[in-house]
Formats: C-alpha cells, structure tokens, sequence
C-alpha cells in the first residue's frame, strides 16, 4: 500500500501506528452505521450523495465521492483540503449527533479548488462529507486537537485510506520539554508557523517536533548562548557574547537563578545543545580567528568543576539535573560547528561521564551529519556537500528549514528512546 504519512515539509506530522488493514465494502460498511479506521485502500461510491437521514442516496447527474469518519473523542476541528466544490457551490458536511444526523453548508465556494476548516461541535461521532469531483479526485481531511494530528484521511484516484494515531503509543504526547540552545536551536530566516499551538515561532526543530506531539516547550534557548559563564567581559566580542542573558550557567544581580536550575521541576525531557558560543569564548571559533584575541574562558579538564570552564560548565550543569531532576529523561546533543574536533569530543566525553544519552551532529553511526561537521572520519567531499545543501547562504552558514525537517526527524527519535 502507498504510505500516505510520509514526512513533508509544511504538513502536520505524527509519530504513531496504524489500524489493521481492513477491506470491505463502502456501502455495506456505511449502512452498518460508520465508516471506521482504515488501512487498505477501500472503493468510495461515485454519483452519490448523503441524504437527510445520514444514508446514501444514487445520482446520476453528478460525480460525488462521500464518506463517513469517525470523530475521536476530544476532536475540535475539521479540515477539508483540495475540495472541489458544488455547482451551486456548496460543500456540504454531515454531522452525527447523538444519533441524529444533520446537514450543514460550510462552504460557498463555487468552481474551484479550495480548503475548508470548521468546528466539531459537541456530541459529534461522525463526520460525512460531499462534494462535486470532477477532475480532482484527490482530497485530505484532517480531524484536528489543540492543532495536534489525531487522524488523516486520504482519498486518492477514489479510494480511501486512512490512519489513525493511537496516542498510547505516542509517548511524546503532552509532555514537557526543557530545550537548551543557542541560534541552532533557535532558528532565524527559516519562517515562521501560521497557525497551531507554535503560531509565530521559528520553523526550528524543537518547535516542528513539539507541533507534531502536542508537547509543552520550556524555552531555554537563544542566539549567542553558552554553557560556561566568561571570566570577564571583553569589548572586543560582538555584544551578545557579553550578555549575561546568554550564559546558562551565569548567576548574578540581574539573575539571581541560573537558567538552567530554572528548569520545571515537573519536566519530562531535557535537552542540551550547545558549544558553538563557547568556543567563541575560549578563542578557537571557526568563524572568526578575532574572538579569541582576548581569551575569556577555558576549555579544562574532564574533573574541572569552574563554570568559566567548558568542562567545568557541563560537570556543573549535568551534576545539577541529575540530582534535582532524577526522573527526567536529559539527553545531549552534541553540537556540530564547534571549530576543533577535540569540542566534540570533549561533549561526547562528559556525556560518557555522566551516563546521559547523546546524539552527534557531526555524523556518526547513529546519526546522519549535519552541516559544518568536525568529525574527521568525514570525508571532505561529504562535508562541503552537507555545507551546501543544509546553509542558509553562502555568507549565514546557520540551518535553513529545510536541515530543521530534516534534523527534526532524528532528533525527536533520540527524544523516544530516552
């Protein structure tokens, strides 16, 4: 069967299993009350229509595909795409309340192809839908909660698959997620959503993920963050590398807390991805040779426990979750576009330490690599191509959205296995 939830760019996105495969018969299965979950493509009646009474009325004069979908429990929305609408232009949606179907217009749109959403109202368990097809057979309707994914319904060349998201075994779903980060995380010129329970944010992956699982984000990212809080401030680093706002570990007058003791004590997920900044710092950036010309900070070693220090910085903070967030699932993410290789390795070196899980964004055996990887087994070739493909231009060599889908995909598969 063609696989209809494969992931694309700008669609709504779920993790979750599908029902058994069922075949049958669309009017025999109409007639019996419902049409349920499907699997397998299943023949839908042309040149019918629903009638009052909820059941299939034959017509000759016009070409109509019509189905009948259960609604799960919590559904708010509805939402119709590349619907082609009546000559009178009227798409007309039947609702089954309690036991009594009802028939609604929502559309007057006439002669075109367009995209309808209305409200489920309350009671609903059955949703049927109607309209003209003429040379657009296909169409997509969604059934929508708080903009999270919780069916899809697929009709395609006049037959109709569909897929359900058991959110049993979505273990994503509603959790909270503490997300550290810096500009990579954070995301800038990829666009933002439109709509759902993300409207306004970027397009990076912590939201894109969080979209797809209906998770509740705790925002600990920003552009220019660190992990290691500098010795002192040098006048000449850009200024975000002199604001305290972006030192995780930082504890001052102005912030009495440091951001990452600020964590939700009934967090579910942890995620730390950080670096590039700090090497900034330290003075072995790979974007430009004069951060360092007045070294601030340290590198360390693995025992070091200073936050001026990387090593320090990521002893302290790791300590810190560990015992106060026991119950958490923390896990790293080792950043690409650390400069020197021995920053990766230093990262994968603490996460060994500790005992947390971490995926390497420089492109391991478990992970595909991103862009401005430092892994050295890597070839060049595979490097400047990743480079290319994954930058937002030749001169900002941040994630554009396309490496934030792709990177969303593996990233929230490393949050499952926690």
């Amino acid at each position: 069967m063609e696989k209809i939830f494969d992931i694309a760019k700008d669609k709504e996105q779920s993790w979750g299993t599908l029902a058994t495969a069922i075949d049958g018969n669309f009017n025999e299965t109409f007639d019996e009350g419902y049409l349920d979950y499907y699997e397998s493509p299943v023949l839908v009646t042309e040149g019918g229509y629903y009638a009052a009474n909820g059941r299939v009325s034959n017509s000759s004069s016009s070409s109509v595909l019509h189905s009948k979908v259960e609604i799960p429990s919590g559904a708010i929305t509805a939402k119709f795409e590349n619907i082609q609408a009546f000559s009178d232009g009227k798409v007309i949606v039947n609702f089954f309340v309690y036991g009594v179907w009802s028939r609604d217009v929502i559309a007057e749109v006439a002669g075109k192809l367009s995209n309808y959403e209305i409200e489920i109202p309350e009671g609903v368990s059955h949703i049927g839908f109607n309209y003209r097809n003429t040379d657009k057979k296909n169409c997509t309707f969604h059934i929508n909660k708080k903009s999270a994914l919780l069916k899809e319904v697929c009709i395609k060349d006049n037959s109709i698959t569909s897929q359900k998201l058991s959110f049993s075994d979505n273990i994503l779903r509603g959790k909270k997620w503490a997300v550290i980060g810096d500009s990579f995380t954070l995301g800038g010129g990829v666009g933002v959503f439109e709509d759902g329970i993300y409207e306004g944010e970027n397009k990076s992956y912590p939201y894109i993920i969080g979209r797809r699982n209906e998770m509740d984000i705790q925002r600990l990212f920003e552009g220019g963050r660190t992990i290691c809080t500098p010795r002192q401030k040098n006048t000449e680093l850009d200024w975000s590398y002199n604001a305290s706002r972006n030192y995780l570990t930082y504890e001052g007058e102005d912030r009495p807390l440091a951001l990452y003791k600020q964590i939700a004590e009934d967090v579910d997920y942890i995620t730390i991805y950080l670096g590039i900044n700090d090497t900034h710092l330290i003075g072995i950036g790979d974007d430009d040779e004069s951060y360092g010309v007045n070294v601030i900070a340290d590198k360390g070693t693995i025992d070091s426990t200073e936050i001026t220090s990387f090593y320090g910085a990521w002893n302290t903070v790791l300590n810190w979750l560990i015992t106060n967030r026991p119950f958490a699932h923390i896990g790293i993410i080792v950043s690409n576009g650390l400069g020197l290789d021995e920053y990766r390795q230093a990262e994968i070196e603490i996460a060994n330490k500790w005992g947390i899980p971490y995926i390497d964004l420089n492109g391991d055996e478990r992970t595909p690599m991103m862009l401005r990887s430092t892994n050295p087994t890597i070839c060049d070739a595979a490097k400047n191509a990743r480079l290319n493909a994954q930058r937002i231009s030749s001169t900002n060599q941040h994630p554009n959205s396309e490496a934030y889908e792709y990177e969303s995909t593996f990233i929230e598969q490393f949050l499952r296995t926690l």
